[in-house]
């Protein structure tokens, strides 16, 4: 209807975030080489209505989507270049030193692809900034989502630098925000994948029950939020994780337990995509168990 209004080979901003909102679309539903092709599309409608040299917030939106959609196909040097390119027409947009929620958001991306590169002390600086200003933004007392993201991913880089204490604090800090924001007796998935971040830095510190004691409270989330007779990725993961403390707890009997259910769930998950290697992991790990538990012959049969 925009190309009828407007014209069909005249660019338009409408046209062109109507194609970017398409390559969102098509991105949440897993369809990430169209998904990339409609980014791409509206980025050049945008460049050819504000000028190719010329720093605007539609441009710099659309090289953050496009830095989004690389990352999700796992070409992290072409989304760090796209996130690098959209911060620093954020900041020549609003200038180096005023607060704009576009600029936090930059930051954030960039922390994920250092951490997804490795680079983890450059990821941590990232997200420092990214937290900062979105307390300078929202207020250092106000419960806001993206701080709360934020903090999570502080402590899922500093739980990768083996600094497990500094970690507990900010996914405990950031858990009790979501909560906050959403209600402390209010079940979402958020909270849900908090709990789990709790739990699995108890987990390192070798403080196991604590562990379990989360991994359990997040699985019975998930169990809320998905039905407990749905089969769902997030449920999956979490029996996986309880699975992982059982055994370390030597309780070989309820390891085997969240594990077969984990992986009865992966199965009809990515039934389309069989084989998976998520199941293929999964099997290793139900097949050590079994050997603990003196299954030999059930082991055996599941590595065949």
């Amino acid at each position: 209807m925009y190309r009828a209004i407007h014209g069909a080979n005249k660019p338009h901003p409408d046209i062109a975030t109507s194609i970017c909102h398409l390559g969102s679309a098509y991105q949440g539903l897993g369809q990430l080489e169209k998904a990339l092709e409609k980014h791409l599309h509206g980025l050049e409608m945008y460049r050819l209505i504000h000028g190719r040299n010329k720093s605007h917030l539609h441009v710099a939106a659309a090289l953050r989507n496009l830095g989004i959609v690389n990352e999700d196909l796992g070409k992290m040097d072409k989304s760090l270049e796209k996130h690098q390119q959209s911060l620093e027409m954020e900041l020549a947009i609003h200038g180096p030193n005023k607060p704009h929620p576009g600029i936090p958001a930059s930051f954030t991306h960039l922390g994920r692809v250092f951490e997804n590169l490795g680079e983890l002390e450059i990821a941590l600086e990232k997200h420092r900034k990214s937290l900062n200003m979105e307390l300078s933004i929202y207020g250092p007392n106000k419960p806001h989502t993206n701080i709360a993201a934020s903090l999570s991913y502080l402590g899922r880089v500093y739980q990768g630098l083996g600094n497990l204490e500094k970690a507990l604090e900010k996914h405990q800090q950031s858990l009790e925000m979501y909560r906050a924001i959403h209600g402390a007796n209010k079940q979402h998935t958020v909270i849900a994948a908090s709990l789990r971040h709790v739990g699995s830095v108890y987990e390192g510190l070798g403080n196991l029950d604590n562990a379990f004691e989360k991994h359990l409270e997040s699985l019975k989330m998930y169990r809320r939020i998905h039905g407990h007779d749905r089969h769902h990725l997030n449920t999956a993961t979490a029996s996986w994780y309880i699975r992982l403390v059982c055994h370390k707890q030597q309780e070989l009997l309820p390891a085997a337990g969240f594990l077969e259910e984990s992986l009865g769930m992966l199965r009809i998950v990515h039934a389309q995509n069989f084989p998976h290697p998520d199941i293929s992991g999964l099997l290793d790990d139900l097949a050590d168990v079994y050997e603990d538990q003196g299954r030999r012959s059930e082991a055996s049969a599941i590595r065949k």
